[in-house]
C-alpha cells in the first residue's frame, strides 16, 4: 500500500464561514476523525492531488505541528460546478482499532468469455470492507481470465487474510454476459438446425412418393450413394 506524505497547517477556527474563508485563500479546509481528538487543518490542493485523483486506496502521512498521522480518505466533497476539491475527511489509522473503508475493485485478465463473444460486465466498482490498518490493501484483485460465459466472481468467493466484506456476499462483482451478437447467432444456428430437418424431412417424403424421379434434393441423392 503506498504512503503519499502530506504536509498540513492546524487551523485554529471551524465552521463554515471559516471553511469558505480558507476555500477563498486557495487551501482545502481538512478534519482528521478516529484519534483521540479530532483535529482541523488545511492543505494546498497540489498536496493531496495524488491521493484523491487514484484508482487504488492510498495511505497519507499527514504532517501536522511535527506529528505524523497516519490516515486514509474518509469523505471528499467537491464544488457543484467546476469540481474543485472543497473539504476533505480523514480517518486516522490506529494500531489494532478496527475500521471500515471501501476498496477500490482491480480487474485482471482476459475473461475467456469475452474471446468467445461474451461481454464483460463490472458491477461493483468498490467493497465495503471492516478490517484493522495492519490488513488494509491498494486494491482487491480479481482475475478473470477463467470466466466464461455466464460465470461470475461474487463477494463470498473472495479470501483476503483479515478482511470481512460487509457487502451482501451473494453480490456479483464482475460477470461475462451474453452480448446481443452472440445471442443472435445463438439464434441463426437454431434456424439453421430446424430448416435442415425441415428440408430432410421434405426430401424423404418426396423420395417415398416419386421414387425414381430425376429432380432428387442432394440430400437424398446422398442417402441413395450411402
Amino acid at each position: 500500500m503506498n504512503t503519499i506524505k502530506i504536509n498540513g497547517n492546524l487551523r485554529e477556527s471551524q465552521g463554515k464561514k471559516s471553511a469558505k474563508h480558507h476555500r477563498r485563500n486557495g487551501v482545502i479546509p481538512c478534519v482528521l476523525y478516529g484519534g483521540k481528538e479530532n483535529m482541523h487543518f488545511t492543505v494546498t490542493e497540489n498536496e493531496v492531488k495524488t491521493l484523491v485523483y487514484t484508482t487504488t486506496l492510498n495511505k497519507a502521512s499527514i504532517k501536522l505541528n511535527d506529528k505524523d498521522f497516519d490516515a486514509i480518505i474518509k469523505d471528499i466533497q467537491f464544488h457543484p460546478v467546476n469540481d474543485a476539491i472543497s473539504h476533505i475527511d480523514f480517518l486516522e489509522l490506529v494500531d489494532g482499532q478496527l475500521l471500515t473503508t471501501k476498496i477500490p475493485v482491480e480487474i485482471k485478465g482476459n475473461a475467456k468469455g469475452v474471446k468467445n463473444g461474451g461481454k464483460l460486465r463490472v458491477k461493483m466498482r468498490q467493497l465495503a470492507v471492516k478490517c484493522l490498518p495492519k490488513h488494509l490493501i491498494s486494491s482487491i484483485l480479481i482475475n478473470v481470465k477463467k470466466l466464461k460465459i455466464g460465470d461470475s466472481t461474487r463477494v463470498e468467493d473472495l479470501e483476503y487474510e483479515g478482511i470481512n466484506f460487509m457487502d451482501p456476499l451473494s453480490n456479483p462483482i464482475v460477470s461475462v454476459v451474453k452480448t446481443r451478437v452472440y445471442v443472435e447467432e445463438d439464434e441463426e444456428d437454431e434456424d439453421a438446425e430446424t430448416t435442415g430437418t425441415t428440408t430432410e424431412s421434405g426430401a424423404e417424403g418426396s423420395e417415398g412418393s416419386k421414387e425414381g424421379d430425376s429432380k432428387e434434393s442432394p440430400a437424398v441423392a446422398t442417402e441413395q450413394k450411402a
